[in-house]
């Protein structure tokens, strides 16, 4: 007896015994060529149809240029769109001089293939190909519209324009005095805003301020350190062989200890609280400038300067000066190990020769430098962050230009302070 279950995969006409044309003309076959197109008509309405034609006019007193016709059919979506861009960029490969795209068989077209071939109609302008949509009807044509209102121009680039000396002088000295305009009314709205907080301590955020001073302060020490411990054993390391031939080795001390004191301990600490802290408060309000959070805080009735600047000035200003007064240890120190052994001097020697020359006023004189150092410092870093515009590559530049004016601004006030000690005798 033969299986069930075979018996029912065969077809009607075959199971009663049929003849081969029952077969191929049963209801199973029938269905299956539904089947089949139904499949077709689908993958036709998915797969935009393109066919290309050169057009050639050819006159006895009229002579025209090629043109090239691509008519778009079916449902056009995003699965489709590279390959219709690729054949339509196919089509205008001869010497075609403009491209006619039919639409009228297009029953839908979504976002992306709109936008393709808006673009693809820029940039085939731009070639010097003319292109234009046709035929387009209904919500096809709603879209391309939409798309065509927001459509750029083509840009053409025109000449560079050779300016004279003296307008470009002109225009440099109007973008510095246009920053030095903003950064003086930055600074006179610190200042108010600092008279206020004085007035009303409470309105600072202390605990942003204890947030930043520990980022500034605790998070830089072994930078710190490092660096100036290096510093104090260079000098005593560059000075020990010429001391040596003088006999002079006890003053090897002395100079170690007024160098790092007076110059290199607050320099060295504010170029590094520079380059860690400094930069990270221009990217941190940069990106809240150009991610319109400062705009949000003004909105809602906070000033930006009394919520955001003001306790990064507070922390670097006192955490710097603990800096510089630890980067004079460690430089001292430094110098002890060169002491020690390369001129066999003994630590109590050096440690007393140290104490002997350094004057309280040389020690108030580097906290002093290492206060103005922090200030200019976290004002330039928070203008700048303030100032950013541009998204992503504006942070950048900005916190770029942020540490190289700080740089040059600490060097110009270690400037300023050694020629008014000079002046003054300090």
């Amino acid at each position: 007896m033969p299986d069930a279950r075979k018996t029912q995969r065969l077809p009607r006409s075959v199971h009663r015994g049929g003849d081969a044309r029952d077969f191929r003309s049963g209801p199973w076959c029938l269905a299956r060529r539904g089947i089949l197109r139904a499949q077709a008509v689908t993958a036709k309405a998915l797969r935009p149809a393109v066919r290309t034609s050169e057009v050639d006019v050819v006159d006895a007193n009229v002579s025209e240029r090629p043109r090239a016709d691509v008519v778009l059919t079916g449902t056009i979506g995003i699965d489709a769109v590279r390959r219709m861009r690729a054949q339509l960029l196919a089509a205008t490969r001869g010497p075609s001089s403009s491209l006619v795209i039919d639409l009228s068989g297009v029953d839908s077209l979504d976002g992306a293939a709109a936008a393709v071939l808006v673009a693809l109609e820029n940039e085939l302008g731009a070639g010097g190909i003319q292109v234009r949509l046709e035929g387009a009807r209904g919500r096809v044509r709603t879209i391309l519209r939409a798309f065509e209102a927001r459509r750029e121009a083509v840009p053409t680039k025109a000449p560079p324009k050779r300016r004279a000396i003296l307008e470009e002088v002109g225009r440099a000295t109007a973008r510095v005095g246009a920053a030095g305009r903003d950064a003086l009314e930055f600074v006179g709205e610190v200042v108010a805003e600092s008279f206020a907080v004085l007035v009303r301590p409470q309105e600072i955020r202390w605990r942003e301020v204890a947030r930043v001073s520990e980022g500034v302060g605790a998070n830089g020490l072994p930078v710190v350190a490092l660096v100036s411990v290096l510093v104090g054993f260079i000098i005593a390391f560059q000075s020990a062989s010429e001391l040596k031939q003088y006999g002079a080795n006890i003053l090897l001390a002395d100079l170690v200890s007024l160098t790092i004191t007076r110059e290199m301990g607050p320099l060295m600490a504010c170029l590094i609280t520079v380059a860690r802290s400094g930069s990270a408060f221009t990217a941190e309000l940069g990106t809240m400038k150009v991610s319109e959070e400062i705009d949000a805080l003004r909105a809602i009735g906070l000033s930006p300067i009394r919520f955001l600047v003001l306790p990064r000035i507070a922390a670097m200003v006192l955490v710097v000066p603990i800096l510089a007064v630890f980067a004079d240890v460690v430089g001292v120190l430094g110098g002890l190990v060169v002491a020690v052994g390369a001129l066999e001097l003994t630590p109590g020697a050096y440690l007393n020769e140290c104490q002997a020359a350094l004057l309280p006023r040389d020690i108030v004189l580097g906290v002093s430098k290492s206060v103005a150092f922090a200030l200019a410092a976290a004002l330039i870093a928070c203008q700048r962050g303030l100032a950013t515009r541009g998204g992503a590559a504006g942070v950048g530049r900005a916190t770029t230009r942020a540490v190289v004016v700080m740089i040059i601004a600490v060097i110009v006030l270690d400037a300023v302070f050694a020629f008014f000690s000079n002046v003054f005798g300090l």
